[in-house]
């Protein structure tokens, strides 16, 4: 190590050699001038143990740990390191010990041996301590505390002699329980330092510096360890809307869970209330705001290998006014387009009840007859004896800051006998079943009676059945079988004590077969009557064909006794028709001007006509008023076409 320099004892007559005062007893200071002492040296170091007798011609030798053996001889030639050195002359023989390791700790003598002319004697002893600095101080690592928890600190210093003394440097802030220091012992000389210390964790704590330093006499300086601290904890979540506005029902919202923890969060789950929301993992979640989800608890769930923590968001909903009214100990929902009717005793005191559910509060007002109600902001209005000018509609408004005004009505009407609503007419077909419905109000003492009857038979049978406000009753009349007897008025009938209400139902009944006869006929007919309008459309086409082709002109109408060649040879010369501006289609058209030139080119000798194709060879046929005529043979090109035409090679025949 490099601040392991070489060290001497220094002599008295010298600076490089470490010499020891002998002080013995008088028998000894005729022997020995100079006698050993205890030392300390750093290792590597070089070592120098002072012996010097009185008597320069006497024979020395040098023993460790009480074992006379190392050699009788200056050099020593069995320990390369060690060596007896001094003017022998004047009785110097000092050990030396070259590069002084831990294998030198130990006690060392001088002896003289015992000759002739003098006595033998032995030194006194020296203790020689080696001192080792240490392989290795450190803090254990990686320094992770966590927070809130006990944990440890701990500091070593490895392999030393003696062992190194160790202590901390801290942040002001960071403080320790306890300190616990103690050493190890590895062998017979080496020692290992540890410092412990006991801690409850900061989250402040992380990445804060801290020095543990060892102190030894083996080095000039200290030893300093650095580590930086670690502190993992649980995580602080936030839950909030990203969204600034308002919680709208019938919406998205989206809800955000912020995070810090270390380590990092692996899991995240959402709870509504305690009911795990599924497909949910990550730290954003998009919700459908219900109106029915105002004040729900939503909660985010984070986790990572520290612990586990949450963050609860209540909602707040803003949603529309709805009606509500309580039945049968529970609150039913009313649409606020329909009319309540409320039956009424005069003279006697009537309660009007207007349950209102929005988020925030509604404002309420009442109006009757379209006549706002003053000082009426209550959900009940109450009418002290109730007159006949009081009976009507009452509107009870509902008022939202962001949807406006809703309204309810209910309409008070003084008791009497059930009201009736049914339909006025069913139509009904044979051999089918039909259902007339009569729907029944029964009121009596402000409570609603519910009495039906039930018959079953071979062909009719009535049902009773409540809808869904029970304040009314449904009767059925079932008729199975429809005939056309059955044809005719039903009356539907329902008593109180307030009286008798009756209303009347038409049957009408259509013969199905009937039906089906006329519409298969009617489809029949069509039918005929389009087949005879193609047919007539036809007949007509081909009439008018005809006429035009016989009213047309002739290019010649006298070849009974001439070939077409010779009708044509006497009519155009050969120059004309090897003439390029006499083409044989132009034959017809200078004849026949109210005939268009075509591709085909054609032309007309008494009542035949004659068809010709450019552009192909051979014997082919055309049809034309029923009748089918054959081509002329026509030349390889267009010069033996016409030389064909004026000679005789071929001939136009008539009907084949």
């Amino acid at each position: 190590m490099s601040e392991l320099s070489q060290t001497k004892v220094k002599l008295p007559r010298s600076e490089n050699i470490l010499r020891i005062a002998l002080s013995s007893s008088s028998s000894l200071k005729d022997a020995f001038l100079q006698q050993p002492r205890d030392l300390e040296v750093k290792s590597g170091t070089t070592v120098l143990i002072p012996c010097k007798t009185t008597n320069p011609k006497v024979e020395v030798t040098w023993c460790k740990n009480d074992f006379c053996t190392l050699g009788k001889t200056r050099d020593l030639p069995s320990y390369p390191r060690y060596e007896i050195t001094g003017d022998i002359l004047k009785g110097e023989h000092h050990f030396q010990i070259v590069n002084a390791s831990l294998q030198d700790i130990g006690t060392y003598q001088c002896q003289i041996r015992p000759g002739a002319k003098n006595l033998g004697a032995v030194s006194r002893k020296s203790k020689l301590i080696v001192l080792q600095p240490p392989e290795k101080v450190s803090i254990d690592s990686p320094l992770v505390l966590v927070e809130n928890k006990q944990s440890y600190i701990v500091c070593r210093s490895i392999k030393s002699s003696p062992e190194a003394k160790l202590s901390w440097n801290l942040p002001k802030h960071i403080k320790y329980v306890a300190k616990n220091d103690y050493a190890q012992i590895m062998n017979e000389y080496l020692r290992n330092s540890v410092s412990n210390l006991t801690v409850i964790a900061e989250r402040s704590w992380n990445d804060q510096e801290i020095e543990c330093i060892a102190e030894t006499t083996a080095l000039n300086q200290n030893i300093i360890a650095k580590e930086q601290i670690i502190v993992n904890f649980a995580p602080d979540v936030r839950l909030h809307i990203k969204q600034e506005t308002p919680i709208i029902e019938n919406t998205f919202i989206k809800l955000v869970c912020e995070v810090n923890a270390r380590p990092p969060v692996y899991q995240f789950r959402w709870f509504n209330g305690s009911t795990l929301i599924q497909n949910q993992i990550g730290s954003e979640m998009e919700l459908f705001v219900l109106r029915s989800m105002n004040n729900d608890e939503i909660t985010c769930e984070t986790l990572n290998t520290i612990g586990k923590k949450n963050s609860t968001l209540r909602l707040d909903v803003v949603y529309k006014p709805l009606f509500y009214e309580k039945y049968n100990g529970y609150f039913r929902l009313v649409n606020e387009s329909s009319v309540t009717y409320q039956t009424v005793d005069l003279e006697k005191l009537a309660t009007l009840e207007c349950l209102i559910d929005s988020n925030p509060r509604s404002k309420l007002s009442w109006k009757f007859n379209d006549q706002l109600l003053h000082g009426q902001t209550q959900s009940l209005l109450h009418l002290k004896n109730l007159n006949e000018e009081q009976l009507g509609n009452y509107q009870c408004i509902a008022y939202h800051s962001r949807f406006g005004q809703v309204k309810r009505t209910i309409k008070l009407v003084q008791k009497g006998p059930p009201l009736i609503r049914s339909e006025p007419s069913r139509v009904a077909h044979v051999g089918h079943e039909t259902t007339l419905v009569c729907q029944l109000f029964w009121h009596r003492d402000d409570k609603y009676l519910v009495e039906g009857s039930s018959n079953t038979g071979d062909k009719y049978s009535i049902d009773d059945n409540r809808p869904t406000d029970e304040e009314s009753i449904i009767y059925s009349l079932h008729i199975k079988q429809i005939t056309l007897n059955d044809v005719g008025k039903y009356n539907c009938t329902a008593t109180n004590d307030y009286g008798t209400t009756t209303v009347q139902f038409m049957l009408e009944v259509l013969d199905t077969q009937t039906e089906r006869f006329l519409l298969y006929g009617s489809l029949f007919a069509g039918l005929i009557l389009i087949i005879l309008l193609l047919v007539m459309a036809f007949v007509c086409k081909r009439q008018r064909t005809n006429s035009s082709l016989n009213d047309s002109p002739k290019v010649h109408d006298d070849t009974s006794d001439k070939t077409v060649t010779e009708w044509l040879s006497s009519k155009y010369t050969y120059d004309d028709l090897r003439d390029s501006n006499v083409k044989e289609r132009e034959l017809l058209t200078v004849d026949n001007p109210h005939t268009t030139t075509v591709s085909t080119p054609k032309f007309q000798v008494g009542s035949d006509i004659f068809y010709r194709t450019p552009s192909s060879k051979g014997q082919t046929t055309h049809r034309t008023n029923g009748t089918y005529y054959r081509q002329y043979y026509g030349g390889d090109n267009e010069d033996e076409q016409y030389d064909s035409m004026h000679g005789d090679k071929f001939l136009f025949s008539t009907v084949v």
